[in-house]
């Protein structure tokens, strides 16, 4: 099983910052990096870069995170540089649809999503579920305005992120099962390879009703209702979370000028 971007405690002040602004600077800098030049993308990396080091986290370390989707991250480049016209970057026979614009963008684009996970896997690894879940349900808080529950939201979000890693092991559970029966889960073809993933899809499917009956339970047997929740703890800026709001402000108001 794979799950490399989850939650690690240790001491840092990007631990110690409040969730709310760790959100909030993922979604600016999701933002920026949409319409960014090159420069901005390089001014990106290298904050990404020093917010790492600072969080006891190692690039290598980072870096494995985003190993779940090199294959999206390869199909997303050969689609940009063979789909995208312009001057041909090779003269030879075959290759004459492969442009310099094509492979200028793909880098681009691929990098501007490669980032995009990186952020996410920093928020992830430095802010615990119980912190996520208070975030957003602090965020959300004005949409009770139009009659929309933000602890009803988070409560969902929060459910997603508890179960993206319960599938997964369900899923190495029913593999490990299946190869132990003698199951090729390798498959010959590419046709052997989806009818596996068919047979796959049906325990694995029983597995996530099954859990989800059990988690049904124990918030009932806890005593969950709908309504308004107290928590341990509330959440309250310090005067390094200030800080932090103000450099993610410059940094927008940078990449806003280079791009």
């Amino acid at each position: 099983m794979y799950n490399q971007a989850r939650y690690s405690a240790r001491e840092s002040v990007l631990h110690r910052t409040d969730p709310r602004v760790k959100l909030i600077a993922v979604l600016a800098l999701s933002l920026a990096l949409l319409n960014t030049a090159p420069l901005g993308l390089f001014i990106i990396v290298i904050f990404l870069l020093v917010v790492s080091l600072s969080s006891k986290i190692g690039p290598l370390e980072l870096l494995r995170t985003t190993r779940p989707v090199w294959a999206f991250f390869a199909i997303l480049f050969l689609i940009y540089i063979f789909t995208t016209a312009g001057t041909p970057l090779f003269s030879a026979p075959g290759l004459k649809y492969i442009s310099r614009e094509g492979l200028y963008l793909g880098i681009v684009q691929m990098s501007r999503f490669f980032l995009l996970f990186i952020a996410a896997s920093l928020f992830t690894m430095t802010t615990s579920q119980a912190d996520i879940t208070m975030a957003l349900e602090n965020l959300l808080r004005p949409l009770r305005v139009i009659r929309i529950s933000s602890h009803n939201v988070a409560l969902m979000v929060s459910m997603a992120l508890r179960f993206i890693p319960l599938l997964l092991q369900e899923l190495n559970v029913i593999q490990e099962a299946s190869a132990a029966r003698g199951a090729d889960l390798k498959g010959k073809n590419l046709k052997d390879k989806m009818r596996f993933m068919v047979y796959l899809s049906t325990p694995l499917l029983l597995n996530v009703m099954r859990r989800c009956d059990q988690l049904t339970e124990a918030m009932n047997a806890r005593g969950y209702h709908h309504g308004p929740r107290t928590y341990l703890y509330e959440l309250a800026l310090s005067r390094t979370d200030y800080y932090a709001l103000g450099l993610i402000a410059a940094i927008i108001v940078v990449l806003w000028y280079v791009g």
